[in-house]
């Protein structure tokens, strides 16, 4: 045993830290840190509303009509100044956060 355990677990509402240790940890007196652990992904919890709202949506992208789109070609797409738009920012460290975060917003989801 090395002295460090790492285990990833979570607190729940009510504040309770449920965790099970490894035979081997270590008995008496422990420090306990707790630090956040940002998720990579973290599946956002819709309402019925909001949930029926993307279905919608995404029955109408996926529609004839929806895939066939503007019928721009790859040579169009490139040449289109919303490609890059963006290119110039500086407040933006970390772009799939920031989409995250834009997604939430629109929606109004807190997760």
């Amino acid at each position: 045993m090395s002295g460090v355990i790492v285990i990833e677990t979570e607190i729940d509402e009510d504040g309770k830290l449920n965790l099970q240790l490894p035979p081997d940890s270590p008995r008496g007196v422990v420090e306990v840190t707790i630090r956040e652990v940002k998720a990579a992904y973290v599946v956002p919890q819709f309402t019925p509303d909001e949930q029926a709202v993307l279905d919608a949506e995404l029955k109408d992208l996926l529609s004839d009509e929806g895939l066939k789109g503007l019928e721009l070609t790859a040579e169009e797409i490139l040449k289109s100044p919303e490609i890059g738009m963006w290119a110039d920012q500086t407040d933006i460290t970390d772009s799939a956060e920031f989409i995250e975060d834009m997604r939430q917003k629109r929606w109004k989801v807190v997760v």
